[in-house]
């Protein structure tokens, strides 16, 4: 019988990143969720300050969990809905012009279940131009998700999405090839 041993200490993270977890989590965990929505370019101040990438004429709603934020980049005009979770124990880059809606969840991190211990693992999730996740989605560590892409609500996102479709299910499939008609 195999030894799974959970409780052992796993931990990889220097002191300082400790010390600065705590610092953000103080901040952004207990303060920054009173902020209204109209108030995000503080939530958007406060982030940059903790070493997040963020272009201009962005949108952080209330409740959004942004777990390191020096692990995010945003490029300009992405929208980040209410309650969505940034779990970026790796990095997390957010293309220009794109939708993520309230309660999606960007997972960068798991677990090595093939290992007594169960270590965490971390991958880089790409979320590419012109995207839009929709509410509930769930995106896994080493995800790209190219440009143009939709994931429908309450979708799970194991693998690569290709650029212009649109994607959905548990786990997420193509649907269809994704068309955008004029402005008129």
């Amino acid at each position: 019988m195999k030894n799974i041993r959970l409780g052992a200490p796993q931990s990889n993270w220097s002191f300082k990143i400790k010390a600065i977890r705590v610092l953000w989590m103080s901040v952004a965990f207990i303060y920054w969720p009173i902020f209204p929505k109209s108030f995000s370019f503080v939530r958007v101040f406060v982030a940059r300050l903790f070493g997040a990438k963020i272009g201009k004429h962005c949108l952080i709603c209330p409740g959004v969990k942004i777990w390191m934020p020096w692990n995010l980049h945003l490029d300009d005009y992405v929208s980040i809905g209410h309650n969505v979770e940034i779990y970026n124990f790796a990095k997390i880059s957010i293309g220009s012009h794109t939708s993520i809606s309230q309660n999606v969840f960007l997972c960068t991190a798991s677990h090595d279940y093939t290992d007594p211990v169960h270590p965490l693992i971390y991958k880089n999730i790409r979320i590419e131009g012109q995207c839009w996740l929709a509410a509930g989605a769930f995106v896994g560590p080493g995800v790209h998700i190219s440009e143009g892409a939709v994931v429908g609500a309450m979708s799970v996102v194991a693998k690569n999405v290709k650029s212009w479709s649109v994607n959905a299910g548990n786990p997420a499939v193509f649907i269809k090839k994704r068309e955008v008609g004029g402005g008129d």
